[in-house]
């Protein structure tokens, strides 16, 4: 079998669906019997080929995304021009080989993938959030637009994926008779792993692991929850701390308001990180917290789960799927909430102890490996 991947993200540049589709590559590229190319974004203003294993190939398109410190900050002309350059790139490589299908993650794969259906290549599209009409309240503006576009290009597909049971739901708000299959996110838990209690920080650490600093995910909220929470308690910086990890677009304001909080002591802005130091690091901390207004499966919860960490989840996405006696979903995610929850843990080791074997227990169900193979049923 031969197969044509679109993805836009692929790392260094994304976030979720770029740890995602790393991931299932890797389970791949051991599949005797299947081929791969992928077609995804260039860094640099040219076009690229790489091998990255004896079946799997990568093809980017240059987008015009160049800066390093821009990897995560994307705009609609990068995205128009890579959805034209897929669609280019995909029928070239569709007259050079024979593809059983096509793949497509996230917007704008489908795109290219509708297009290909039309000269005989079918395809699958794995939903993973924005890409789906009313994930983001922020994006209600262009509701009808995106329901009218995603309908076309979801009903000649071959199937369709979510990557929750909450994903499938909206999405069926735009199609009710979507046929769709869940096939969750996953996460490695041989390199996300807990500690013994003798390594984890000094400081009860709290952290919404490593993540784009974006709108979408409130940690303005999470600042000023954690700033009251230190004073309620009247803690000093070396008995409590803040690890923010990542970078993005509201970088600069929320340094900004943590200094206005008058809380730079407790805070640390670590930057962007590889995911070996992210793995060596979360599991030293001793709650997740991810306010977020919308999410999919979030990637960076899955992490925090398998290195044994109590969450603290709005509730959006697939929470519910991933809280199960390993932490909270608030329905009302404010500055208190996030500071009362917090004070209630800090002065429960027992509760935090019981919070993290669960999570632990969960994150064993959560597995790359499966999510490969599910995927590769749907072809």
């Amino acid at each position: 079998m031969r197969a044509l991947v679109f993805v836009y993200e692929y790392p260094p540049l994304g976030g979720g669906v770029a740890n995602a589709i790393f991931h299932i590559l890797q389970e791949w590229q051991s599949n005797a019997d299947v081929t791969i190319d992928v077609v995804t974004s260039s860094l640099a203003n040219s076009w690229e080929t790489e091998s990255i294993s004896e079946r799997i190939t990568l093809h980017r398109v240059p987008i015009g995304q160049r800066s390093p410190e821009n990897y995560h900050r994307q705009t609609l002309a990068h995205m128009v021009r890579y959805t034209l350059g897929s669609m280019w790139l995909g029928m070239r490589l569709s007259r050079k080989h024979s593809y059983d299908v096509s793949l497509t993650f996230g917007y704008p794969g489908p795109v290219a993938s509708w297009v290909l259906s039309w000269f005989g290549v079918p395809y699958v599209v794995a939903l993973r959030g924005v890409d789906v009409p009313g994930y983001n309240p922020r994006f209600s503006w262009g509701s009808w637009l995106h329901r009218l576009v995603m309908r076309v290009l979801w009903s000649r597909a071959k199937a369709l994926t979510a990557n929750s049971q909450w994903l499938a739901t909206v999405a069926r708000k735009t199609w009710p008779q979507a046929p769709i299959t869940v096939i969750p996110n996953g996460v490695d838990t041989d390199l996300f792993r807990p500690v013994p209690p003798k390594d984890k920080f000094t400081a009860f650490t709290v952290t919404a692991g490593g993540t784009v600093m974006g709108k979408k995910k409130r940690l303005d909220v999470l600042i000023a929850g954690f700033a009251e929470f230190v004073q309620a308690e009247q803690l000093n910086s070396q008995e409590a701390q803040l690890l923010l990890i990542g970078d993005g677009d509201e970088y600069a304001a929320l340094v900004q308001l943590v200094r206005d909080k008058e809380i730079e002591s407790y805070v640390q802005f670590v930057g962007a990180k590889d995911r070996k130091w992210i793995a060596q690091n979360l599991p030293r901390c001793h709650v997740f917290c991810l306010p977020s207004v919308a999410e999919g499966m979030s990637n960076a919860a899955l992490e925090a789960m398998a290195c044994g960490l109590p969450l603290i989840l709005s509730d959006v996405g697939a929470a519910r799927e991933m809280v199960d006696g390993n932490g909270v979903v608030l329905q009302s995610v404010t500055p208190e909430s996030i500071s009362q929850t917090l004070s209630a843990w800090q002065a429960d080791k027992t509760l935090l102890s019981t919070m993290s074997r669960r999570s632990v227990a969960l994150s064993a169900a959560f597995s790359w490996s499966r999510v490969a193979r599910e995927l590769k049923e749907v072809w």
